[in-house]
């Protein structure tokens, strides 16, 4: 047998180094799992690529300093008019629910799945996802994602108002519509984020269309949504006999809860 050779000094300090700096890197991904992408940009990159491309000194004539720019280009990109699947939801569900003949199980599913499908591609969140590691470090980025947040749930809030409205429902107490949008929207990028990384683990159901063609699918977002709505809320006018039980205790069945329309679990 062929002795091992001894490893020399100088290999054994290499590994010494690269193992060093691998545990550091593991450090500072723990303390801030991204880098700062808006720290990186370079004003002559984003002259450049400006359509038309302008100069380095039309980016300083504007932002006479690297802060300044940073500052309003964080108000711009965590803004809620970047989110671009509110509007589009929000539309669907509100026409849906002016038709008058549409029951809350199907508006969700058409409105709940036109959100989820639009998330992937939507610059706006993929914007905030970049930066959702600054807050933990920088004030103004925390301030900012909280200000993004009330930007959607006032762009959601009449949507739902009209929506629990005209199918009958209200907000069952303790629950409030404020805490109904955070739970949905929290559901909603948890999916999306899980989804982008493993799409098998977020299926769809139904996917077959209805002999008229129809799209009948439910996105895991949307069943599950469904089920959300259901739990917070309650009929405004209870049916006759019905027992209305208050807020169950976590875990606890809730009575009378009827079964949603929606993908068929069994």
């Amino acid at each position: 047998m062929t002795p091992e050779r001894p490893v020399s000094l100088k290999a054994a300090a290499r590994a010494a180094t690269r193992l060093a700096l691998l545990e550091s890197a593991q450090r500072l991904l723990l303390e801030s799992p991204a880098a700062d992408p808006v720290g990186a940009l370079k004003p002559s990159q984003i002259a450049r690529g400006a359509q038309p491309a302008r100069t380095t000194g039309a980016f300083y004539h504007i932002w006479p300093t690297l802060q300044a720019f940073r500052d309003e280009l964080l108000e711009f990109v965590l803004s809620a008019d970047r989110i671009a699947v509110g509007t589009p939801t929000v539309d669907a569900a509100v026409q849906l629910a002016g038709c008058g003949d549409r029951s809350l199980a199907e508006i969700i599913r058409v409105a709940g799945n036109l959100n989820f499908d639009g998330l992937p591609d939507d610059p706006g969140l993929l914007l905030k996802h970049a930066l959702w590691s600054r807050h933990r470090t920088e004030p103004r980025v925390r301030e900012l994602l909280a200000g993004l947040y009330d930007g959607v749930r006032e762009q959601m809030t009449p949507m739902y108002e009209t929506v629990l409205a005209t199918t009958g429902r209200r907000m069952r107490p303790p629950y409030t519509l404020d805490l109904l949008l955070v739970v949905l929207a929290a559901l909603g990028e948890g999916l999306h984020l899980r989804s982008s990384v493993d799409p098998d683990a977020v299926p769809e159901f139904g996917a077959d269309v209805d002999p008229d063609g129809q799209d009948r699918r439910w996105t895991t977002f949307a069943a599950v949504a469904h089920l959300v709505v259901l739990g917070m809320t309650e009929p405004t006018t209870p049916q006759p006999g019905t027992p209305q039980p208050g807020t169950p205790r976590p875990g606890t069945p809730r009575p009378g809860t009827p079964r949603p329309a929606g993908p068929d679990p069994g």
